[in-house]
């Protein structure tokens, strides 16, 4: 079984390059994430909720900048004094999560400056509740909610 399982795990990351991810939890003053739902027609993980967040791409300085550049494209917000809140690697992605409750602005879904294609149809302020709630309807993690809560508010 182990051979079986790293045959599989070279197979899925050979001659594949290593992707780097900056994602956002946003929070409010009510201890709710901004999320926002994948659109129907997306070529990856249709109708799902996340936070925003996409590759880091060759202009980011950092992880993030790439973060703050993200919220902005994605939901029109400018956000400010992240905190790095964890990374998870998997495949041949690594993906950096950091939080914050310092934004300005009004949340607008655009479609994406380099594509034209509008990735994402709809947001909402959720709840810690809600998002367990979501269950396979979701990639936002119950743990990095937590975690981010805690973090913001002081106790971590």
């Amino acid at each position: 079984m182990k051979l079986i399982l790293e045959n599989w795990m070279k197979n899925m990351t050979e001659n594949k390059e290593l992707r780097h991810i900056a994602s956002v939890f946003i929070l409010d003053e009510k201890d709710r994430v901004l999320i926002i739902r994948r659109a129907k027609n997306a070529d990856k993980n249709p109708n799902l909720w996340e936070v925003p967040g996409g590759h880091v791409d060759p202009e980011d300085d950092t992880y993030l900048d790439a973060a703050v550049r993200e919220a902005q494209e994605e939901v029109g917000l400018k956000v400010s004094d992240l905190i790095k809140l964890d990374t998870e690697e998997y495949y041949n992605r690594i993906k950096h999560f950091f939080v914050t409750d310092q934004y300005k602005g009004s949340v607008i879904i655009v479609k994406n400056p380099l594509t034209g294609v509008l990735e994402h149809s709809d947001f909402k302020w959720a709840t810690l509740e809600d998002i367990k709630s979501l269950k396979q309807q979701s990639r936002v993690s119950v743990y990095l909610m937590e975690k981010a809560i805690k973090i913001i508010r002081g106790k971590e």
